[in-house]
């Protein structure tokens, strides 16, 4: 329930799923340029469903990361057995993070992306790798009020969350 009177069109707004933006799950398409145009929508919500998701540095717009979450966003899987997020496999041995908050490389001030919930998927590299110098799944930096619940992490070799002066 709700103390605000709101039509049901007006909740739906808030939701958002990766496969109105064209993203696919199959495991083999490259869904970063889909799932990134959904976190970027605006929505408080962004669903995805059961597959598995490729991404990859490659069709990202950020130098070292393949998704960047914006402010105050609910990223949600169908469940941490069904929506899989997964490194391209011929990216595997790269430097680079899978999702990062906006602007987490800065510092000070927690002015960094904050208000996130992520939840209920599982993100993999889909291989341990060799040593690189990033190669985290998850990085969070400078921001606060972040809330990670029901996220598996895959096979990595790197963090599977590496979270830097958030509060």
């Amino acid at each position: 329930g709700s103390t605000t009177d709101r039509t049901l069109a007006d909740r739906f707004a808030d939701v958002v799923n990766v496969k109105d933006f064209g993203a696919v799950g199959d495991g083999v398409t490259d869904d970063t340029a889909a799932i990134q145009a959904a976190l970027d929508s605006g929505r408080k919500s962004v669903y995805i469903p059961e597959g598995t998701y490729v991404i990859s540095l490659a069709e990202s717009n950020h130098t070292y990361s393949c998704l960047v979450l914006p402010d105050g966003v609910t990223f949600t899987g169908e469940s941490k057995n069904s929506t899989v997020i997964k490194r391209l496999p011929s990216e595997r041995g790269a430097d680079g993070i899978l999702m990062v908050n906006k602007d987490y490389d800065t510092i000070g001030n927690y002015s960094a992306a904050g208000n996130i919930v992520l939840e209920d998927f599982t993100i993999t590299d889909g291989g341990a790798t060799g040593y690189r110098s990033t190669g985290d799944l998850i990085g969070l930096g400078h921001a606060e009020n972040v809330i990670i619940r029901r996220v598996h992490s895959g096979n990595h070799d790197q963090h599977f969350v590496d979270i830097a002066g958030c509060k």
